[in-house]
């Protein structure tokens, strides 16, 4: 809504948060986030008040749910009902502004709405940094595992699958209780089949063992509680590090966030962001903020388990059609291209179904620019290369403007899968490894794809190959 009030000339009144979902939760804008920090972020961008002026107090709102995935022109139609009516209502927000196909301007202005302008409050804030600092305590990497084995997600979806008879009635009942959720006849089986379930309790375990993550692996479970009486069972069984929120804070810590769901929801947004692994089982708007933000920040590892091959696979490996040494090597092949690398979200043929802006912000946000150039010459000095050794300069490009860059080398590239390509440029995605191997009197310059006026920084280090 930020952009939207940018494109309408508007001044943008304190958003207000859905009470009538299903956890009737009653926290507001200013229960989550540090209002004032919005408020000043945008002051450049945005006016925005803390409530409706006084002079507009009598004035009933023009009510309207905006057209799912609009372009900018459909909001600048709207400037005429703002200044006949003077006051507008967006009663839905989700989903409102296209993806793709809007002015760089806007997209980056999304991003410092995102990015920079939201801040949770101090409180939650703090607590979030004391979780993580006693899962970082425990000296081992941790994942932050959104699991969306939840009674809604499983009732809305219509997916039973583990559960017991009497479970899945109860999930029937409850769906035909929610009114607004059009559909209620629903094949569990069938869906599963899809891959538009949540992925099971047991199901994950056998996906992160077969992805070699050891017994001892820490797990902070970003979810509500997990339906079915002995779901977790299977998984505790092979990962028996589980924390969440209840179990890392007292109850004492927890006191002024509870029972406001939204207010927890935001304590376990800061935990994954931080994560050394973060993997989500279902779509979602949490999955979707936090593998953004994550690619924002440097591309941190985020998991995205191919539910639809996966659970095909779980299905053989039960009736022993592949033995558990294939059932790991197909899991891990599926997989190797599904672990947050970069890419450019590209249109699709449809908005609903193409990847979401805030799920992969890039092209949109682009980083600060850099003027660096590393020569070798300037590591052989600082580094003492030794006349007789060739060296391994392991590289990573961190912060671009202009995509994708490339450099140029006297010696030996290596790319990040360490497969050799010499007498081209090599494009460099945002946070993985390149390799470039060379002596003593060979140079290295790095520059920009073509050699445009834009820059990039990397980090790097060395070490002999005797």
């Amino acid at each position: 809504m930020v952009v939207v009030a940018k494109i309408m000339n508007a001044v943008l009144v304190l958003p207000s948060l859905d009470h009538e979902s299903f956890w009737v939760d009653p926290s507001d804008f200013k229960d989550i986030f540090d209002w004032r920090h919005f408020i000043e972020s945008l002051k450049d961008d945005v006016e925005i008040v803390e409530s409706l002026p006084h002079k507009y107090a009598a004035v009933k709102p023009l009510a309207k749910a905006p057209i799912s995935w609009s372009k900018a022109d459909y909001y600048s139609g709207e400037i005429p009902s703002l200044k006949k009516h003077k006051v507008m209502k967006f009663t839905h927000t989700d989903s409102r502004l296209a993806n793709n196909g809007l002015a760089s301007s806007i997209q980056k202005l999304r991003c410092r709405a995102n990015y920079q302008a939201l801040r949770y409050s101090n409180e939650i804030e703090e607590l979030g940094k004391i979780l993580i600092d006693r899962l970082s305590k425990k000296d081992e990497p941790y994942i932050a595992f959104h699991l969306r084995y939840e009674k809604d997600m499983l009732a809305f979806t219509g997916c039973s699958h583990n559960l017991t008879a009497k479970e899945a009635d109860e999930l029937r009942t409850m769906r035909y209780n929610v009114k607004h959720w059009k559909e209620k006849e629903i094949d569990s089986e069938e869906r599963r089949q899809q891959g538009a379930c949540p992925v099971s309790p047991r199901e994950a375990a056998l996906f992160l063992k077969a992805m070699d993550y050891p017994k001892s692996t820490t797990v902070y479970i970003v979810a509500g509680d997990i339906y079915g009486e002995n779901s977790m069972d299977a998984f505790l069984a092979e990962y028996p590090n589980v924390f969440s929120h209840s179990t890392l804070a007292t109850p004492e810590e927890l006191e002024p966030l509870n029972p406001n769901q939204n207010r927890l929801a935001a304590l376990d947004y800061i935990v994954a962001l931080e994560s050394d692994v973060f993997l989500y089982t279902y779509d979602g708007n949490m999955a979707k903020a936090v593998q953004g933000y994550r690619r924002f920040e440097g591309f941190g590892k985020t998991i995205n388990p191919d539910r639809q091959n996966l659970v095909k696979l779980v299905d053989q490996l039960d009736n022993g059609a592949v033995s558990w040494d294939e059932f790991r090597s197909k899991v891990k092949s599926l997989h190797s291209n599904r672990l947050g690398a970069p890419y450019p979200r590209m249109p699709g043929e449809l908005p609903k179904v193409e990847e979401n802006f805030y799920a992969n912000p890039y092209p949109g946000c682009v980083c600060k620019q850099y003027n660096q150039e590393l020569r070798s010459q300037d590591l052989r000095r600082s580094l003492r290369m030794d006349r007789r050794k060739s060296y391994d300069w392991h590289l990573t490009c961190t912060k671009v403007e202009g995509w994708p860059p490339s450099f140029s080398w006297e010696g030996t590239v290596y790319n990040s899968r360490k497969r050799q390509a010499q007498g081209e440029d090599v494009a460099v995605p945002i946070g993985y490894p390149f390799f470039v191997r060379i002596g003593y009197r060979e140079s290295m310059v790095l520059r920009s794809h073509r050699g445009s006026k834009n820059s990039f920084e990397v980090s790097f280090s060395s070490y002999a190959k005797m």
